[in-house]
């Protein structure tokens, strides 16, 4: 008899164990009928003959209620530890991916996933774009709502409150919408596809998920309006720099076009024909540096906003070296050239009106800081034509180069040279946009001298329909 009794509380702890509490103290009573049925005389029936019967089934219900209520509670309480370890994970996981760097959309597919691996359930999250919800990221994958879930996510958006399956507002919804916010502000909607509001430790960890998702976003969005507002400043900056830097270099050519002007229109009786000849040449010469200084600031302009689109052909880089010669020797009459270039020389393939505007810059910015005599050469350096100008001049200190092509930057030694600061930086634009690099040296020989040096596609490396055009 005590075995069978024993028989009956392993079923009570097994159910208590498998099924919890309310299981255990339904299979505790259900024995106690069966052992008094079946075990105690008289048998198949409930009457009890003995009382020493009796104080056993008594002491048997007793003993096994109390092992099922007990068994069911250390059950009970080691599900809510796991759901509150599984909560403790979720919380890390989620947490550690927002302490890496990410966008919006990471974040947003990392708070839906996450709260769909919680609860098993679908999940979406609505953002306001314009005087509307939409759906922004969804898990299962999907762009819309229906019409009356969709009033449900905007009742919640508008009120900040829960709204849909499980709540007093729109009940008849299948999702159940909580308010993704700060404590400022309603950022958007979270919804889970269920027939009841989540309680308990499920509840305090969607709703501590969905509190740090939105102080992420809020951030993101910081750091986007920061970024911005820090682009726009230094826009300013650029535009007032520019306008410093260019204001006296666009009136001293102006001037001296006006003063020649008026001279000629006023005096022109008593103006020798020799005089008459400088006049005009100075404001030729004038207007020729003032077109190249706006040239300047419209290649810099390209350049910035990305719309430089260069047209490339094949080009003789005699032919090209020649044409900005002559284009210097507009304004710098003095200018004296040695030529040293390879034989068999390639083309190159580049924008022929982009690589004239890189010589010409580079040829004159040779001569004004560095004298008017000007070595010019051109050799083959593996798949490339590289092409070099060098000067005479008193060099560029070694601390100073780094920062050669940075726009404005102009060395101590050539502060007082006419010229923005912007030639050298639109070359290093325009070489690249076509595929190319420019450098420098100094000084080159005896302490002395600068080197620029320009490497561009040979020819001989197109495609064989390209070669065809040679």
């Amino acid at each position: 008899s005590a075995n069978i009794a024993m028989l009956f509380l392993a079923a009570v702890l097994f159910s208590a164990i498998r099924f919890g509490l309310n299981v255990s103290v339904g299979t505790a009573v259900a024995a106690f009928f069966a052992y008094n049925f079946f075990f105690t005389e008289p048998h198949f029936t409930f009457a009890v003959e003995h009382w020493r019967d009796l104080i056993a089934l008594g002491v048997f219900l007793i003993v096994a209620t109390s092992t099922g209520v007990l068994a069911g509670r250390i059950r009970n309480q080691a599900i809510a530890e796991r759901r509150r370890m599984t909560a403790l994970v979720t919380l890390y996981d989620f947490s550690k991916r927002l302490g890496a760097k990410v966008t919006i959309d990471d974040l947003l597919h990392a708070i839906v996933l996450q709260l769909h691996r919680l609860t098993g359930l679908p999940a979406v999250l609505l953002l306001p774009e314009g005087d509307d919800l939409r759906v922004r990221y969804a898990w299962p994958p999907d762009d819309e709502l229906p019409a009356r879930d969709l009033a449900a996510a905007r009742w919640t958006q508008t009120h900040s409150e829960p709204a849909g399956a499980g709540t007093g507002t729109m009940p008849t919804s299948a999702w159940h919408f909580r308010p993704f916010r700060t404590a400022s502000n309603t950022l958007g909607v979270f919804g889970l596809a269920r027939s009841q509001a989540p309680r308990g430790e499920e509840a305090q960890t969607i709703d501590a998920v969905l509190d740090q998702g939105a102080v992420a976003l809020e951030r993101i969005h910081f750091a986007s309006d920061a970024a911005r507002v820090e682009a726009l400043t230094a826009a300013d900056r650029l535009r007032s720099a520019l306008l410093s830097s260019v204001s006296h270099d666009l009136r001293t050519p102006l001037t001296a076009i006006l003063g020649a002007a008026s001279s000629l229109r006023q005096d022109r009786a008593r103006i020798a024909d020799d005089d008459r000849h400088v006049l005009l040449d100075t404001i030729e010469g004038e207007a020729r540096r003032l077109d190249r200084f706006v040239n300047n600031l419209l290649d810099m302009t390209r350049l910035e906003g990305g719309a430089l689109k260069p047209k490339r052909e094949l080009i003789d880089v005699q032919d090209v070296v020649e044409n900005a010669i002559a284009s210097v020797r507009k304004t710098k009459a003095s200018l004296i050239v040695t030529r040293d270039f390879a034989d068999e020389l390639p083309p190159i393939d580049a924008d022929p009106v982009l690589i004239d505007s890189v010589l010409v810059n580079v040829v004159d910015n040779a001569v004004t800081h560095g004298g008017a005599r000007v070595r010019i050469a051109a050799m083959v350096d593996g798949q490339n034509v590289r092409l070099t100008v060098e000067d005479d001049g008193p060099g560029i200190a070694a601390e100073l180069l780094p920062d050669v092509f940075v726009r404005f930057t102009r060395t101590q030694s050539v502060a007082a040279a006419p010229g923005t600061g912007l030639g050298l930086s639109i070359c290093k634009g325009l070489v690249e946009a076509m595929s190319g690099r420019i450098t420098v040296e100094s000084p080159i020989m005896n302490g002395r001298g600068t080197r620029l040096s320009i490497t561009l596609p040979a020819g001989k490396s197109l495609t064989p329909e390209r070669d065809s055009l040679r």
